[in-house]
């Protein structure tokens, strides 16, 4: 039998691989460079008001086309020694373009770009916390903050992701506070 009698017209035989194009499986970003500093009410509210300098590193995540779920997680440096307060977060997902021109992402002020959470159903509902304690996961590197909901969060088809920190860590290395990053999971 010859290795192309199971070929039908219009398909094509080699020894390459074959790709899946866009599946996102399991990427991790940094949306938060730290979250001991909370954003202001005002941010909170209007993410247009958030400035690209903020304390916390905030910055917006382009979604590839292909991710539909993302998680959150905080985490800490493993010399971390005392927890006195975990981070609690929004997941915001926006809708519209953003003016990409400046190396920066800008939400303009009008209602051109949408605003939805996307871990919860009311703009208002309470933020989920990330708990750090010396007992949760940890590798080499780092702690790792409980990550609830274990299946994620539907994106909804947001265009851009971001994370708005609305209690500020508190955790520390011998007195010395202590940078806690936010992170996204990206997944299909």
């Amino acid at each position: 039998m010859a290795v192309t009698s199971g070929l039908r017209r219009g398909n094509v035989a080699s020894g390459h691989p074959v790709y899946t194009i866009g599946q996102a499986r399991g990427t991790w970003v940094t949306v938060i460079d730290d979250a001991s500093t909370a954003m202001t009410s005002a941010e909170q509210s209007n993410p247009a008001l958030i400035a690209d300098d903020h304390a916390t590193g905030f910055r917006w995540y382009k979604r590839p086309k292909a991710v539909t779920r993302v998680n959150v997680v905080a985490r800490v440096s493993i010399d971390s020694d005392t927890f006195t307060a975990s981070p609690a977060v929004r997941i915001i997902g926006l809708y519209g373009d953003l003016d990409e021109s400046a190396n920066t992402l800008l939400v303009p002020t009008d209602s051109t770009v949408r605003k939805r959470r996307l871990d919860a159903a009311d703009w208002n509902t309470t933020s989920q916390t990330l708990s750090i304690v010396s007992a949760n996961q940890k590798d080499e590197d780092y702690r790792y903050s409980t990550m609830s909901p274990l299946a994620g969060y539907d994106v909804q088809g947001a265009d851009y992701i971001g994370v708005m920190v609305t209690t500020a860590a508190n955790i520390e290395d011998g007195g010395t506070p202590l940078p806690v990053p936010i992170d996204l999971l990206l997944y299909n």
